[in-house]
């Protein structure tokens, strides 16, 4: 054996925005994260709970959408970080109807001649 296993790399992380939704959800929508300096699709767990990791200072809006668009849920969340660096978290329960949202249906109008 070469590598001395005694040498450890730390690695800390920390949540910045989280929030939890239908686990039914899960598997058709994505939750984006989007700020001033940042955008990112949230890591979401099978049980319903989505995180983002290591997020800048700021304000943050939180939606959930599926693959077409249509936006199920969200709100805002405000990360900040103390004199040590440890973030204040912020926390955005997404919910929604157990339907999808239904979008307007465009109807065609007949002109008078």
């Amino acid at each position: 054996m070469t590598d001395d296993w005694g040498d450890w790399e730390v690695v800390r992380r920390q949540v910045a925005v989280c929030g939890r939704m239908s686990p039914a959800l899960v598997d058709t929508v994505d939750v984006r994260v989007e700020g001033k300096r940042s955008a990112t699709t949230a890591s979401v767990r099978r049980d319903g709970i989505y995180f983002c990791l290591d997020l800048p200072s700021g304000e943050y809006r939180v939606t959930a959408a599926d693959k077409r668009g249509d936006v199920f849920g969200g709100g805002t969340a405000d990360v900040s970080r103390n004199a040590a660096g440890d973030i204040t978290f912020g926390v955005v329960d997404i919910k929604s109807s157990s339907s999808a949202p239904s979008r307007p249906r465009l109807t065609r109008r007949k002109h008078s001649q």
